[in-house]
Protein backbone atom coordinates (compact mmCIF):
# COMPACT_ATOMS: atom_id res chain seq x y z
CA UNK A 1 0.00 0.00 0.00
CA UNK A 2 1.11 3.31 -0.40
CA UNK A 3 0.91 5.33 2.64
CA UNK A 4 0.72 9.28 3.16
CA UNK A 5 1.76 10.25 6.76
CA UNK A 6 1.30 14.04 8.20
CA UNK A 7 2.19 15.84 10.92
CA UNK A 8 5.29 16.55 13.08
CA UNK A 9 9.11 15.99 12.63
CA UNK A 10 11.54 16.54 15.93
CA UNK A 11 15.09 16.26 16.80
CA UNK A 12 14.96 13.69 20.09
CA UNK A 13 17.66 14.13 22.69
CA UNK A 14 16.96 11.56 25.21
CA UNK A 15 19.00 12.06 28.58
CA UNK A 16 18.79 8.92 31.47
CA UNK A 17 19.19 10.00 34.60
CA UNK A 18 19.68 6.98 37.76
CA UNK A 19 16.64 6.83 40.05
CA UNK A 20 18.67 7.52 42.97
CA UNK A 21 19.53 10.55 42.00
CA UNK A 22 16.23 12.65 41.84
CA UNK A 23 13.58 12.67 44.21
CA UNK A 24 9.73 12.17 43.72
CA UNK A 25 7.25 13.99 44.95
CA UNK A 26 3.15 12.48 44.55
CA UNK A 27 0.63 14.93 45.07
CA UNK A 28 -2.72 13.01 47.03
CA UNK A 29 -5.06 14.70 45.41
CA UNK A 30 -4.78 14.36 41.84
CA UNK A 31 -2.31 11.61 42.19
CA UNK A 32 0.56 13.53 39.73
CA UNK A 33 4.15 12.61 40.41
CA UNK A 34 7.08 15.59 40.18
CA UNK A 35 10.71 14.65 39.32
CA UNK A 36 12.39 17.34 41.95
CA UNK A 37 16.64 18.07 40.72
CA UNK A 38 18.91 20.02 42.78
CA UNK A 39 19.05 23.95 41.48
CA UNK A 40 22.49 25.02 40.01
CA UNK A 41 24.07 21.60 40.09
CA UNK A 42 25.83 19.32 37.34
CA UNK A 43 24.76 16.03 37.41
CA UNK A 44 25.65 12.89 36.06
CA UNK A 45 23.91 11.00 33.31
CA UNK A 46 23.65 7.36 32.64
CA UNK A 47 23.22 8.02 29.00
CA UNK A 48 22.14 11.01 26.68
CA UNK A 49 21.37 9.62 23.29
CA UNK A 50 20.16 11.95 20.24
CA UNK A 51 17.66 10.50 17.57
CA UNK A 52 15.27 11.65 15.00
CA UNK A 53 11.73 11.51 16.35
CA UNK A 54 8.19 13.45 15.84
CA UNK A 55 4.78 11.43 15.11
CA UNK A 56 5.05 11.94 10.99
CA UNK A 57 8.44 10.12 11.63
CA UNK A 58 7.85 7.60 13.69
CA UNK A 59 4.75 6.40 11.85
CA UNK A 60 6.65 6.78 8.97
CA UNK A 61 9.43 4.40 10.13
CA UNK A 62 7.04 2.27 11.17
CA UNK A 63 4.94 1.67 7.86
CA UNK A 64 8.28 1.37 6.09
CA UNK A 65 9.35 -1.78 8.17
CA UNK A 66 6.01 -3.06 7.61
CA UNK A 67 6.16 -3.26 3.95
CA UNK A 68 4.64 0.04 2.79
CA UNK A 69 5.83 2.62 0.38
CA UNK A 70 5.57 5.87 2.59
CA UNK A 71 5.70 9.39 1.75
CA UNK A 72 5.75 11.57 4.93
CA UNK A 73 4.57 15.39 4.63
CA UNK A 74 6.24 17.60 7.29
CA UNK A 75 7.57 20.70 7.82
CA UNK A 76 11.50 21.50 9.13
CA UNK A 77 13.91 24.44 8.62
CA UNK A 78 16.83 24.07 6.44
CA UNK A 79 18.94 24.21 9.21
CA UNK A 80 21.44 21.60 11.03
CA UNK A 81 18.21 19.63 12.74
CA UNK A 82 17.14 19.94 9.54
CA UNK A 83 19.73 18.03 7.60
CA UNK A 84 19.69 15.30 10.06
CA UNK A 85 16.13 14.41 9.45
CA UNK A 86 16.72 14.43 5.69
CA UNK A 87 19.76 12.28 6.26
CA UNK A 88 18.18 9.52 8.77
CA UNK A 89 15.07 9.42 6.15
CA UNK A 90 17.44 9.15 3.25
CA UNK A 91 19.76 6.66 4.93
CA UNK A 92 16.41 3.74 5.13
CA UNK A 93 15.01 5.13 2.05
CA UNK A 94 12.23 7.31 2.41
CA UNK A 95 10.87 9.19 -0.41
CA UNK A 96 11.57 12.96 0.80
CA UNK A 97 10.00 14.94 -1.90
CA UNK A 98 6.85 16.33 -0.37
CA UNK A 99 8.68 17.47 2.89
CA UNK A 100 8.58 21.40 3.08
CA UNK A 101 10.90 23.58 4.78
CA UNK A 102 9.84 26.75 7.32
CA UNK A 103 12.48 30.27 6.65
CA UNK A 104 11.73 31.20 10.37
CA UNK A 105 10.91 28.83 12.52
CA UNK A 106 13.65 26.08 13.33
CA UNK A 107 13.08 22.45 13.03
CA UNK A 108 11.08 21.10 16.29
CA UNK A 109 13.47 19.42 19.17
CA UNK A 110 12.65 17.87 22.25
CA UNK A 111 14.51 16.96 25.47
CA UNK A 112 13.61 14.15 27.12
CA UNK A 113 14.60 13.77 30.92
CA UNK A 114 13.92 9.85 31.91
CA UNK A 115 14.59 8.52 35.30
CA UNK A 116 11.91 7.42 37.50
CA UNK A 117 9.64 4.60 35.98
CA UNK A 118 11.15 5.36 32.69
CA UNK A 119 8.17 7.44 31.86
CA UNK A 120 9.70 11.02 30.70
CA UNK A 121 9.57 14.37 31.38
CA UNK A 122 9.49 16.22 28.11
CA UNK A 123 10.71 19.79 26.80
CA UNK A 124 9.14 20.45 23.68
CA UNK A 125 10.21 23.13 20.96
CA UNK A 126 7.59 22.55 18.27
CA UNK A 127 9.46 25.15 15.44
CA UNK A 128 8.15 24.54 12.01
CA UNK A 129 6.15 22.03 13.18
CA UNK A 130 3.70 24.51 13.69
CA UNK A 131 3.82 26.34 10.76
CA UNK A 132 1.54 23.73 8.48
CA UNK A 133 -0.99 24.46 5.97
CA UNK A 134 -3.71 22.79 3.62
CA UNK A 135 -1.50 24.35 1.22
CA UNK A 136 1.21 21.95 2.34
CA UNK A 137 -0.52 19.07 0.87
CA UNK A 138 0.67 18.70 -2.53
CA UNK A 139 -2.25 17.07 -4.59
CA UNK A 140 0.10 14.67 -6.17
CA UNK A 141 1.32 13.36 -3.03
CA UNK A 142 -2.12 12.22 -3.02
CA UNK A 143 -2.05 10.12 -6.11
CA UNK A 144 -2.83 6.54 -5.35
CA UNK A 145 -2.46 6.76 -2.03
CA UNK A 146 -4.11 4.04 0.28
CA UNK A 147 -4.03 5.42 3.64
CA UNK A 148 -3.32 9.17 4.94
CA UNK A 149 -2.44 8.84 8.90
CA UNK A 150 -2.60 11.97 10.15
CA UNK A 151 -0.29 12.55 13.37
CA UNK A 152 -0.82 14.98 16.48
CA UNK A 153 -0.66 18.74 14.62
CA UNK A 154 1.49 21.41 16.69
CA UNK A 155 0.49 25.08 17.68
CA UNK A 156 -1.57 26.82 15.07
CA UNK A 157 -1.05 24.01 12.38
CA UNK A 158 -3.91 21.98 14.25
CA UNK A 159 -6.49 24.73 13.44
CA UNK A 160 -6.34 23.16 9.58
CA UNK A 161 -7.51 19.79 10.82
CA UNK A 162 -10.79 19.87 9.55
CA UNK A 163 -10.02 21.21 6.20
CA UNK A 164 -7.27 18.89 6.05
CA UNK A 165 -9.27 15.86 6.48
CA UNK A 166 -12.13 17.09 3.91
CA UNK A 167 -9.21 17.18 1.85
CA UNK A 168 -7.76 13.73 2.07
CA UNK A 169 -10.66 11.90 2.40
CA UNK A 170 -12.08 10.82 -0.84
CA UNK A 171 -14.19 7.71 -0.13
CA UNK A 172 -11.48 5.08 -1.34
CA UNK A 173 -8.41 5.91 0.98
CA UNK A 174 -8.35 4.94 4.74
CA UNK A 175 -7.92 8.31 6.84
CA UNK A 176 -6.58 7.74 10.50
CA UNK A 177 -5.43 9.99 12.92
CA UNK A 178 -3.95 10.21 16.34
CA UNK A 179 -4.28 13.86 17.69
CA UNK A 180 -2.16 15.04 20.46
CA UNK A 181 -3.72 16.57 24.16
CA UNK A 182 -3.49 20.36 23.31
CA UNK A 183 -4.91 19.61 20.02
CA UNK A 184 -7.82 17.47 21.48
CA UNK A 185 -8.05 19.99 24.41
CA UNK A 186 -8.19 23.14 22.16
CA UNK A 187 -10.32 21.92 19.16
CA UNK A 188 -11.58 18.73 20.18
CA UNK A 189 -14.92 20.22 18.40
CA UNK A 190 -12.88 20.33 15.29
CA UNK A 191 -12.51 16.67 15.66
CA UNK A 192 -15.80 15.49 16.56
CA UNK A 193 -17.34 17.59 13.50
CA UNK A 194 -14.77 15.95 11.12
CA UNK A 195 -15.86 12.22 12.26
CA UNK A 196 -17.21 11.54 8.96
CA UNK A 197 -14.31 12.06 6.82
CA UNK A 198 -12.21 10.31 9.46
CA UNK A 199 -12.26 6.26 9.30
CA UNK A 200 -9.90 5.28 12.53
CA UNK A 201 -9.08 7.82 15.08
CA UNK A 202 -6.72 7.05 18.06
CA UNK A 203 -6.10 8.27 21.63
CA UNK A 204 -5.11 7.26 25.16
CA UNK A 205 -7.21 7.17 28.21
CA UNK A 206 -6.53 10.79 29.22
CA UNK A 207 -6.83 12.27 25.81
CA UNK A 208 -10.15 10.53 25.18
CA UNK A 209 -11.65 12.02 28.50
CA UNK A 210 -10.70 15.23 27.54
CA UNK A 211 -12.53 14.38 24.42
CA UNK A 212 -15.96 14.04 25.98
CA UNK A 213 -16.48 18.03 26.90
CA UNK A 214 -17.25 18.65 23.25
CA UNK A 215 -19.53 16.26 22.63
CA UNK A 216 -22.54 18.12 23.50
CA UNK A 217 -26.04 17.07 22.56
CA UNK A 218 -24.73 14.24 19.79
CA UNK A 219 -24.33 11.48 22.53
CA UNK A 220 -26.30 8.23 21.75
CA UNK A 221 -28.96 6.55 24.11
CA UNK A 222 -28.33 4.13 26.99
CA UNK A 223 -26.36 1.49 25.51
CA UNK A 224 -23.74 -1.16 27.24
CA UNK A 225 -21.54 -4.28 26.82
CA UNK A 226 -20.98 -6.72 29.49
CA UNK A 227 -18.30 -9.26 29.60
CA UNK A 228 -18.83 -12.14 31.89
CA UNK A 229 -17.73 -11.84 35.68
CA UNK A 230 -15.00 -14.88 35.18
CA UNK A 231 -13.66 -13.94 32.79
CA UNK A 232 -9.53 -14.10 33.01
CA UNK A 233 -9.12 -10.22 31.65
CA UNK A 234 -12.19 -8.62 33.31
CA UNK A 235 -9.67 -6.82 35.84
CA UNK A 236 -7.94 -5.76 33.17
CA UNK A 237 -10.49 -3.87 31.72
CA UNK A 238 -10.53 -0.47 33.85
CA UNK A 239 -12.12 1.93 31.62
CA UNK A 240 -14.61 -0.50 30.86
CA UNK A 241 -15.79 -0.42 34.58
CA UNK A 242 -15.15 3.42 34.96
CA UNK A 243 -15.76 5.32 31.85
CA UNK A 244 -14.36 8.54 30.85
CA UNK A 245 -13.97 11.23 33.21
CA UNK A 246 -13.89 14.94 33.78
CA UNK A 247 -14.21 17.60 36.34
CA UNK A 248 -17.93 18.25 34.89
CA UNK A 249 -18.33 15.62 32.25
CA UNK A 250 -18.93 11.71 32.71
CA UNK A 251 -19.93 9.21 30.05
CA UNK A 252 -20.12 4.98 29.98
CA UNK A 253 -16.97 3.72 27.02
CA UNK A 254 -19.56 2.04 25.50
CA UNK A 255 -21.66 5.44 25.02
CA UNK A 256 -18.53 7.03 23.75
CA UNK A 257 -17.36 4.80 21.22
CA UNK A 258 -21.39 3.88 20.04
CA UNK A 259 -21.51 7.39 19.61
CA UNK A 260 -18.20 8.30 17.98
CA UNK A 261 -19.13 5.73 15.45
CA UNK A 262 -22.71 6.80 14.64
CA UNK A 263 -20.99 10.50 13.75
CA UNK A 264 -18.80 8.05 11.02
CA UNK A 265 -16.17 6.31 12.49
CA UNK A 266 -15.42 3.43 11.90
CA UNK A 267 -13.09 2.73 14.53
CA UNK A 268 -12.72 4.29 17.90
CA UNK A 269 -9.53 3.43 19.58
CA UNK A 270 -8.41 4.29 23.78
CA UNK A 271 -5.27 2.58 24.82
CA UNK A 272 -4.90 2.56 28.35
CA UNK A 273 -0.93 2.02 28.58
CA UNK A 274 -0.07 -1.34 30.47
CA UNK A 275 -3.89 -2.55 30.90
CA UNK A 276 -3.95 -2.46 26.85
CA UNK A 277 -6.67 -1.33 24.28
CA UNK A 278 -10.01 -0.57 23.14
CA UNK A 279 -11.39 -0.87 19.47
CA UNK A 280 -14.61 0.57 19.23
CA UNK A 281 -16.85 -0.30 15.98
CA UNK A 282 -20.63 0.21 14.73
CA UNK A 283 -21.23 -3.34 16.31
CA UNK A 284 -19.31 -3.44 19.49
CA UNK A 285 -16.10 -3.01 21.38
CA UNK A 286 -12.98 -5.11 21.34
CA UNK A 287 -10.43 -5.34 24.12
CA UNK A 288 -7.26 -5.91 23.64
CA UNK A 289 -4.66 -6.74 26.52
CA UNK A 290 -1.17 -5.87 26.62
CA UNK A 291 2.20 -7.81 25.79
CA UNK A 292 4.12 -7.45 29.01
CA UNK A 293 7.79 -6.46 28.68
CA UNK A 294 10.41 -4.78 30.28
CA UNK A 295 9.86 -1.44 29.52
CA UNK A 296 13.07 0.94 29.45
CA UNK A 297 11.05 4.13 27.61
CA UNK A 298 7.99 4.52 27.07
CA UNK A 299 7.96 7.17 24.34
CA UNK A 300 6.93 6.22 20.69
CA UNK A 301 4.27 3.78 21.70
CA UNK A 302 1.57 5.19 21.11
CA UNK A 303 3.32 6.34 17.73
CA UNK A 304 3.88 2.30 16.92
CA UNK A 305 0.51 1.15 18.68
CA UNK A 306 -1.51 3.33 15.89
CA UNK A 307 0.69 3.22 13.19
CA UNK A 308 0.88 -0.12 13.52
CA UNK A 309 -3.15 -0.90 13.81
CA UNK A 310 -3.84 1.60 10.78
CA UNK A 311 -1.88 -0.66 8.76
CA UNK A 312 -3.24 -3.41 9.24
CA UNK A 313 -6.82 -2.10 9.64
CA UNK A 314 -6.27 -0.72 6.16
CA UNK A 315 -5.00 -4.55 4.92
CA UNK A 316 -8.22 -6.32 3.97
CA UNK A 317 -6.91 -9.35 4.62
CA UNK A 318 -6.33 -9.03 8.14
CA UNK A 319 -9.10 -9.57 11.19
CA UNK A 320 -9.78 -6.82 13.00
CA UNK A 321 -8.01 -8.95 16.30
CA UNK A 322 -4.99 -9.36 14.05
CA UNK A 323 -4.40 -5.68 13.80
CA UNK A 324 -4.52 -5.76 17.54
CA UNK A 325 -1.97 -7.99 18.37
CA UNK A 326 0.24 -6.36 15.82
CA UNK A 327 -0.32 -3.47 17.23
CA UNK A 328 0.39 -4.22 20.91
CA UNK A 329 3.29 -6.57 19.91
CA UNK A 330 5.18 -3.43 18.01
CA UNK A 331 4.35 -0.96 20.86
CA UNK A 332 5.83 -3.82 23.61
CA UNK A 333 8.74 -3.66 21.21
CA UNK A 334 9.67 -0.27 20.86
CA UNK A 335 9.17 0.50 25.11
CA UNK A 336 11.97 -2.00 25.78
CA UNK A 337 14.58 0.46 23.95
CA UNK A 338 14.77 4.08 25.04
CA UNK A 339 14.01 5.76 21.78
CA UNK A 340 11.14 5.95 19.62
CA UNK A 341 12.24 3.43 17.24
CA UNK A 342 15.01 0.93 17.63
CA UNK A 343 12.55 -1.53 18.77
CA UNK A 344 9.96 -0.99 15.53
CA UNK A 345 9.63 -5.01 14.21
CA UNK A 346 8.92 -5.42 9.86
CA UNK A 347 6.03 -7.29 8.89
CA UNK A 348 7.66 -10.51 8.94
CA UNK A 349 9.10 -10.30 12.36
CA UNK A 350 5.48 -9.70 13.13
CA UNK A 351 4.04 -12.46 11.46
CA UNK A 352 6.22 -14.50 13.28
CA UNK A 353 6.02 -13.75 16.58
CA UNK A 354 1.52 -13.57 16.25
CA UNK A 355 0.21 -16.85 17.79
CA UNK A 356 -3.34 -18.13 17.93
CA UNK A 357 -2.95 -17.75 21.60
CA UNK A 358 -2.87 -14.21 21.32
CA UNK A 359 -5.70 -13.73 18.41
CA UNK A 360 -7.95 -15.77 20.92
CA UNK A 361 -6.89 -13.45 24.07
CA UNK A 362 -8.69 -10.32 21.67
CA UNK A 363 -12.45 -10.02 23.37
CA UNK A 364 -15.05 -8.95 21.68
CA UNK A 365 -17.94 -7.71 23.33
CA UNK A 366 -21.32 -6.97 21.20
CA UNK A 367 -23.96 -3.64 22.23
CA UNK A 368 -26.68 -4.11 24.43
CA UNK A 369 -28.97 -2.21 26.37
Amino acid sequence: MKCITIGTTTIDIIMQVAPNDVERMTTHNTNVSFMMLPLGQKMEASSIDVSVGGGAVNATICMARLGQQVCPILKMKNDMNGDKVLQWLDRVNIDTSYILTDATQATGISVLLSSVERDPTVFAHRGANTQMTVDCINPSALTNADVVYITALSGDSAKIFPALVKKVHDGTRFVATNPGIIQITRYGADIIKSAPYIDCLTMNHREASELIANMGDNICENVDVTVDKDHPLRDKMTVLKTGLSTQNHHISLARFMKTMCDLGLKYMVVTDGKNGAYMGTPDGIYFSPSIPTKVNGTIGAGDAFASTLVTYLADSTKTNAYALVAGALNSASVVSFVDTQQGLLTDTELDARITDDMLNNIVFMPYGT
